[in-house]
């Protein structure tokens, strides 16, 4: 399989991530009320937030209670990470949360970026971050040396009364997805040589981080416990789909093309000629729709 020096746009972006949820009340309850997003409709079953009024929804939820939790093993979501504009923001994110109580699992300095870890009522991972000015991300040896370092809180939450943005006046936007895979040099070709996303580490054990557009990295993978395994079961709780909104209409009807080329025609689900979205499955079953907004 060849790539043909093909490369996303920079005006990629991720569009809406969809996850299947055990408790629709609660997860509704997590993503607005505590992280803030606004709730844009629903019905069915169903519930859609987004970054404000008027805006598209970013996170659809879909209620399933008596769907089966995914199997340990099974590729699926590893985190979604929402991107904060500036450290000020985050640290106020940070501040929330501290005052409700809600527990944060983590927090690291990735040289690119800062970042706390928690999981939503399911378990679903989630990641709340900030970059930091990319003139200052560290390259070496052809790509970004990311590290998980640790991340001094108490200099975190000192900005929260900083200049800067801040959280009240700007929500975050989907930044990355970060996915369990069983095949960690299947699901790199998927996504670098057919979809054409960058590379911009590798070198990290049982990961692979690529990109569009020179950013730190749009798409992770990692095998930390999936290496080998079946695929998660269709119906199961956690992430259903996930979109990107390519933003170029040149680059949809490339990529589209590039598809078909490289995986068949029957690799390109829902969409018809002339349609501005069409899906296509991952490796491992997880169906990535394709838009152009």
């Amino acid at each position: 399989m060849r790539r043909e020096n093909w490369q996303l746009p920079d005006s990629l972006r991720f569009a809406q991530i969809h996850l299947r949820v055990s408790n629709l009340e609660a997860a509704v309850e997590f993503y607005r009320d505590l992280l803030g997003f606004h709730q844009a409709g629903g019905g069915d079953g169903a519930s859609l937030l987004s970054l404000g009024r008027g805006s598209s929804p970013r996170i659809k939820l879909t209620d399933a209670s008596s769907a089966p939790s995914r199997r340990r093993g099974t590729p699926g979501l590893f985190h979604v990470a929402f991107r904060y504009p500036d450290r000020r923001a985050l640290a106020q994110e940070l501040q929330h949360l501290l005052k409700s109580g809600y527990p944060v699992q983590g927090a690291a300095d990735h040289r690119v970026s800062d970042a706390l870890y928690l999981a939503d009522p399911d378990g679903n991972g989630v990641e709340l971050y900030c970059d930091r000015p990319r003139d200052s991300w560290p390259w070496h040896g052809g790509e970004l040396a990311m590290a998980t370092d640790p991340l001094d809180i108490e200099a975190l939450i000192a900005e929260a009364a900083g200049p800067g943005v801040g959280s009240s006046e700007v929500l975050p936007d989907i930044g990355h997805i970060h996915l369990q895979v069983s095949d960690l040099g299947r699901s790199g070709n998927f996504y670098h040589d057919v979809l054409g996303f960058d590379i911009t580490q590798q070198s990290f054990p049982g990961a692979l981080f690529l990109s569009a557009g020179g950013y730190h990295h749009h798409i992770g993978l990692n095998t930390w416990g999936t290496r080998g395994g079946p695929a998660a079961a269709p119906d199961a709780l956690g992430l259903v789909s996930y979109s990107l909104d390519l933003g170029n209409a040149e680059a949809f009807e490339v990529l589209r093309s590039r598809i078909t080329s490289n995986l068949g025609p029957a690799a390109v689900l829902h969409g018809e000629e002339g349609t501005a979205r069409f899906v296509v499955r991952d490796p491992d079953g997880i169906p990535v729709e394709i838009l152009r907004m």
